[in-house]
């Protein structure tokens, strides 16, 4: 399967890539994985939204 990709630029404060450099290695991710760690970072906070939202619609019902 062919995957495209779009290329996103961001400027994080200092701390911000100190942390971002600590969660990586917690995770298990190099330097050179920064990519993907950010994508996984983006798709973890979307189930968690997208999974709020089902369970605030289950509780209107």
């Amino acid at each position: 399967m062919n995957k495209k990709f779009s290329q996103v630029t961001i400027n994080l404060e200092q701390e911000d890539v100190k942390a971002l450099s600590e969660l990586m290695q917690k995770d298990g991710f190099t330097y050179n994985m920064r990519s993907a760690y950010l994508r996984r970072l983006i798709r973890q906070e979307w189930a968690r939204r997208q999974k709020e939202a089902d369970q605030k619609a289950e509780g209107t019902r």
